[in-house]
């Protein structure tokens, strides 16, 4: 799929006004696109690669670059479309910066689900398609920032804080089900 995807982010760029944009002034063959279009004729430094790029790829400078870019973003939002969420094993979610770390946690069931705060701010957490369902916890340092929650079912659960909106995935699997290397 990604290669398929890959010759269609192809077809795209090229399908994008890409054309060499004319120099403004005229000049032999040997010192078009170089040093009166202020772009040199061999690339030097750190640029090496990127310049070496935009001279096979035919274009100038500038419009070699824009390519470039232009593919590398199609690439990679199509790579991250493409990828499925890491869960984790373990047994306790933690809140720190305002993010669930890890974003998607994986535990057995039954167990007890940990849930730690590590902010200095309140937390309320709830559960996606679950009503009156919600988990209060205090900033940390108050010495009730840590709580327990029995899980008894099986599930895949979405997570956010009602305060502040982030979201994570909690999923719960019978202890003779999945592995860890299952998501």
């Amino acid at each position: 799929m990604i290669a398929k995807n890959t010759a269609a982010i192809s077809k795209l760029a090229d399908s994008i006004d890409m054309a060499k944009t004319p120099c403004s002034k005229t000049a032999p063959a040997s010192t078009r696109y170089n040093d009166h279009c202020k772009t040199p004729k061999e690339p030097t430094g750190r640029h090496l690669p990127l310049a070496a790029l935009t001279r096979h790829l035919g274009q100038n400078s500038l419009l070699g670059t824009r390519r470039i870019l232009v593919v590398s973003l199609l690439v990679a939002i199509v790579a991250s479309s493409c990828s499925k969420p890491e869960y984790v094993r373990a047994d306790e979610m933690k809140i720190k910066h305002r993010k669930f770390e890890p974003t998607y946690l994986l535990f057995d069931v039954p167990a007890t689900l940990w849930w730690s705060n590590q902010d200095d701010e309140e937390h309320v957490i709830s559960v996606e398609g679950v009503e009156n369902w919600e988990l209060v916890l205090p900033k940390r340092g108050t010495g009730d920032s840590k709580r327990g929650v029995l899980v008894s079912e099986p599930g895949e659960f979405t997570i956010f804080c009602k305060i502040h909106k982030f979201k994570g995935k909690v999923k719960a699997v019978p202890v003779s089900g999945e592995s860890g290397d299952d998501r």
